[in-house]
């Protein structure tokens, strides 16, 4: 039951976090694209920690929020929020904002090839050929998606948007690896919790720093329909991060993030039901291989397979 419940949640992060890019790419704007990212970025984990804090209290978790703060994993809770939040995020947000949801999560789909290679490395975690094969084909459909007719029209800064897309997927694989490490002394849930709000004033100060609080391209994200939108994103967002961090605590870091990396396949198909994009030919083709893909990653948990990479003891 513990490894069904984990790769759900995995699943079930994907599903989400596609939903999330799709809903931010919709605020987007190119015009003071830093301040309006990590302004967007700002509001939509702080609203995210709110979500989760009350998903905590209904649960009776609030309380190990401050055995957190004096806990080691504490200095490891930092660390993913200034990498998978005040960097990665405000990375993504820009690469979604410039090169558009799918081309931005086709590239950070890739993420899980660093933290798998980082896994083998540092926490001597297993790679079999179903789980290598399943993470080269949830990589390979993401691309497939990404670089179809169906996706964003290649504007002036696309390639900008490529490039924070990269990095944000490298924040994000070392992010994943920190928290493993930060969930041996602490529940996933309250470890996303504290990540949250660590990130939300994180982009707090960064914002005080760079004079922006009052800029002239915050107002327009003051409107009511447009926070209802990032009020809607944030919701995804927290509970995708919930059930990230829950699926990267059971199954291990290389299966949890493989799982997650379907929402490049996610957000095809939110694009086309929310912002009426077509499904061309290339974009199923893409699905189909992201959801063989993750099949495999799900054998790797559910067989015993050979190994192809292992650490010596």
């Amino acid at each position: 039951m513990r490894i069904e419940n984990g790769i759900l949640s995995g699943l079930a992060a994907g599903m989400l976090w596609g939903l999330d890019g799709v809903l931010i790419g919709s605020l987007g704007s190119t015009e003071n694209i830093l301040s309006a990212a990590v302004f967007t970025a700002c509001i939509h984990d702080g609203l995210a920690a709110l979500w989760i804090f009350i998903v905590n209290l209904r649960n009776g978790k609030t309380g190990q929020y401050l055995d957190l703060v004096r806990s080691k994993g504490f200095f490891r809770a930092v660390l993913c929020a200034l990498l998978g939040g005040a960097a990665g995020m405000i990375l993504n947000i820009m690469a979604v904002n410039l090169a558009g949801a799918s081309y931005a999560c086709a590239v950070t789909s890739a993420y899980p090839a660093a933290g798998a290679v980082i896994s083998i490395v540092f926490f001597r975690e297993k790679c079999s050929v179903y789980l290598l094969s399943g993470i080269v084909l949830v990589i390979s459909g993401a691309v497939v998606i990404g670089v179809s007719p169906a996706g964003t029209l290649r504007g002036p800064h696309f390639w900008m948007g490529l490039a924070a897309a990269a990095a944000a997927a490298l924040c994000w694989a070392l992010e994943g690896i920190f928290s493993k490490s930060a969930m041996k002394d602490i529940s996933s849930d309250v470890l996303i919790g504290i990540r949250e709000l660590i990130s939300c004033a994180a982009y707090t100060i960064i914002l005080f720093l760079m004079g922006t609080l009052s800029g002239a391209a915050l107002p327009e994200l003051f409107c009511l329909e447009k926070f209802m939108v990032l009020a809607a994103a944030s919701a995804a967002g927290a509970f995708s991060y919930l059930c990230w961090y829950h699926s990267m605590d059971v199954m291990g870091v290389m299966v949890g993030m493989s799982l997650n990396a379907t929402y490049a396949m996610w957000a095809a198909i939110f694009d086309m039901i929310i912002n009426g994009k077509s499904f061309s030919f290339p974009a199923i083709a893409g699905v189909m291989i992201i959801l063989s893909g993750t099949v495999l990653t799900i054998l790797h948990k559910e067989r015993k397979p050979r190994v192809l990479f292992r650490l010596s003891d």
